[in-house]
């Protein structure tokens, strides 16, 4: 994602600047403009002007909410409601959906050892034949992004899932809930 530039600890006193952080680390999160963009049917044009600091358009509800559930955490929401002088929770895990959780942390898990693996044998391939060119190394460097941010929305996905089980006090089951029936 491309950066205007960074906000100040100044900046942040103004509650639109903390606002637009947090829409800035949520489109990061998500994996950068282009991907927040897809994800919610929006132009590339408005999700930057979303994250722009410069530019006073703040991210409309619809669009925050959209990237919010799809990386399964309120970056925004938590913002606004600390601006508030209230701290987010997460619900009890006996309440949470299953789809939501239990499934979810382990394809991402070995995706990301797929990508770095497969980084790994590109690189190796070429330190085997001793060059490497500019096109392999933008390639490289895509995929490392990739691997990259796939392993931070991992991380933070298993942040989230450590607090709900240590709030519960019991583990947290990972396979897939039966609904209806006996």
């Amino acid at each position: 994602m491309e950066t205007q530039r960074e906000l100040s600890e100044r900046d942040l006193q103004d509650p639109a600047l903390r606002v637009k952080g947090a829409v800035r680390r949520l489109v990061k999160l998500h994996g950068g403009i282009d991907a927040a963009a897809a994800e919610c049917g929006m132009s590339r044009s408005s999700i930057g002007l979303y994250v722009n600091p410069n530019v006073p358009d703040q991210a409309r509800v619809d669009v925050v909410f959209c990237l919010e559930r799809a990386i399964n955490d309120p970056v925004v929401t938590r913002e606004l409601a600390a601006m508030h002088g209230f701290m987010l929770e997460p619900m009890e895990p006996a309440e949470l959906p299953a789809d939501d959780y239990a499934s979810d942390p382990l394809p991402d898990c070995i995706d990301s050892t797929y990508d770095v693996a497969e980084l790994g044998h590109l690189l190796k391939a070429a330190a085997d034949r001793g060059q490497i060119t500019a096109e392999e190394a933008d390639r490289f460097k895509d995929k490392a992004r990739k691997a990259l941010d796939r392993f931070v929305r991992l991380h933070d996905k298993l942040h989230r899932i450590g607090a709900l089980i240590r709030k519960a006090r019991r583990p947290l089951s990972l396979r897939r809930r039966q609904h209806g029936g006996v």
